[in-house]
C-alpha cells in the first residue's frame, strides 16, 4: 500500500510539472489566460509549501517526546494541559514536605498518652524554614519531617500565628533545600488552573490535584478566626493542610488551609493567598510572630441569655473578659477575668465583634476609656494599646 505521504508528494510533483509546462507555453496565450495560468501555478505552488510544511512539522513532531524537552512544544492549549501542568508539578515536587507530629494528652481513663498526626508543608528556604498551618503543629511535642525522596528530618517550632493558621517550623539540618517560589495571589483570576500537592488522607505524601480558582476573596472562619481566602475546586483532604497551591506554572499562589466542614461538600477547598502567606511567614522568620498588630491584652466572651449568665456566674447579659494575658498594658490597668466591659470611649458595648471592629480601626499606642463593672461597681479604666506578640 502507498503511503499517504508518498501520494501526496506525487501529486505535487504532478502538478509542478503541468504548471511548468503551462509556464512554457505561456507566449502562445492572451494576455487573460496568461493571468489565470500565473494565478494558478501560485497557487499551486503555495500548495506544495503547505503540504511540504504539514509532514515536516509531522514528522519533527513525532520524535519530539524522546529528543528535545516537552516544555518547548505546546502548540495547542490541549497540549499545554497535558504537557505543562505535569512540568510546573516536576518543578516544585521537591518542594512540598509531609509533615508527622506527636503530640501528648491527659485523660481521667488512659493517664497520658501520645497521638501521631499528619500534615503537609512547602519549603520556603533554602536553610530549611517551611511554611504549614498552626493547627497542623500548634500541639506537637515533637515534629518529623519527610522530603520528597523519603528522607527524614527532626524540626522545631519557629512561630505561630492563630489568625491567619500559619505557622513556619524548620529543619534541623545543616543542607541547602529546594523552596518554592511565590506568586502573588492577586494575579491570579477566577477560573485559571492551580493544583495543589499534600499527604493526602495522611499516608500519600506528594499527591496531586488539579482544579480552578473558584473565588479569589472568600471570607472563612477557621478556628474562631474570620480570613479571605482563595477557594479552589482542587481536591483536598485530611493531610493537604499546610501544603501548597500552584500556579499552572508552578508559583506559590497559597498556602492550603481548609476543607468545607460540612459533610456533603465536595471540591470546595481553601488556601491562604500567597501575598498575606509571605508577609506572615517573613515576620514569624525574623521576630517570632506577624508584627504591628494591635491588642486588647485579653479575650472576652459574650453572654446572651440570663441562663449562660447563671452558668457562668455573672449578673448581666454582655460582653465579659474570660482571660487577661500576663504582663499585658490590661493586667498592669487593673483588669481581670469575669470582668463586664460596659462601654469603651463612651459607646455602649453589646458585642465582642465591635469591640474587635474598635481595636481594629485603633493604632498602637492609642488610649481607651473602658467603664467595666466589677459586681456591683463600676471601675475606670484608661488602657493603652499594645502591639501583640503572640504570647
Amino acid at each position: 500500500m502507498i503511503n499517504i505521504y508518498n501520494k501526496r508528494k506525487m501529486l505535487t510533483l504532478v502538478l509542478l510539472v503541468a504548471t511548468l509546462l503551462c509556464s512554457c507555453s505561456s507566449m502562445t496565450l492572451n494576455p487573460v489566460e496568461k493571468v489565470v495560468s500565473e494565478e494558478k501555478s501560485d497557487v499551486l505552488i503555495e500548495y506544495s509549501k503547505e503540504v511540504q510544511s504539514e509532514e515536516s512539522r509531522e514528522e519533527h513532531s513525532s520524535f519530539q517526546d524522546v529528543s528535545e524537552p516537552i516544555s518547548q512544544i505546546y502548540d495547542t492549549p490541549e497540549e499545554y494541559i497535558r504537557y505543562g501542568i505535569a512540568d510546573a508539578v516536576e518543578k516544585v515536587a521537591d518542594s512540598v514536605v509531609s509533615i508527622s507530629v506527636k503530640s501528648k494528652y491527659s485523660g481521667s481513663f488512659y493517664g497520658d498518652y501520645m497521638v501521631e498526626e499528619t500534615g503537609s508543608g512547602v519549603i520556603i528556604s533554602e536553610s530549611g524554614h517551611i511554611a504549614t498551618n498552626c493547627h497542623v503543629v500548634e500541639k506537637a511535642d515533637s515534629i518529623k519531617v519527610f522530603l520528597a525522596d523519603g528522607t527524614e528530618y527532626d524540626a522545631e517550632i519557629i512561630g505561630k500565628d492563630v489568625k491567619t493558621d500559619l505557622a513556619v517550623i524548620k529543619i534541623n539540618a545543616d543542607a541547602n533545600f529546594i523552596p518554592a517560589t511565590f506568586s502573588n495571589a492577586s494575579s491570579l483570576r477566577a477560573g485559571d488552573f492551580v493544583f495543589a500537592i499534600g499527604t493526602a488522607l495522611g499516608k500519600y505524601q506528594g499527591s496531586v490535584t488539579m482544579g480552578i480558582v473558584s473565588a479569589l476573596s472568600r471570607e472563612v472562619t477557621v478556628n474562631g478566626e474570620s480570613m479571605k481566602m482563595i477557594q479552589t475546586d482542587a481536591a483536598l483532604n485530611s493531610g493537604n493542610s499546610g501544603g501548597g497551591l500552584f500556579d499552572s506554572h508552578g508559583y506559590l499562589v497559597g498556602i492550603v488551609a481548609a476543607k468545607d466542614a460540612d459533610s456533603d461538600s465536595e471540591c470546595v477547598g481553601f488556601a491562604v493567598p500567597s501575598d498575606v502567606a509571605k508577609t506572615v511567614l517573613e515576620d514569624i522568620i525574623t521576630y517570632g510572630y506577624v508584627t504591628g498588630r494591635p491588642t486588647l491584652g485579653f479575650v472576652t466572651v459574650d453572654i446572651t441569655s440570663m441562663r449562660e449568665a447563671a452558668y457562668y456566674g455573672v449578673d448581666w447579659i454582655g460582653v465579659y473578659i474570660s482571660s487577661v494575658s500576663v504582663g499585658s498594658n490590661s493586667e498592669t490597668s487593673g483588669l481581670r477575668s469575669r470582668d463586664y466591659i460596659y462601654s469603651v470611649n463612651g459607646e455602649v458595648i453589646a458585642t465582642s465583634d465591635r469591640l474587635e471592629e474598635i481595636l481594629e480601626s485603633s493604632k498602637i499606642g492609642d488610649t481607651l476609656l473602658l467603664e467595666v463593672w466589677r459586681g456591683k461597681d463600676s471601675i475606670d479604666v484608661i488602657l493603652v494599646i499594645e502591639e501583640d506578640t503572640g504570647k
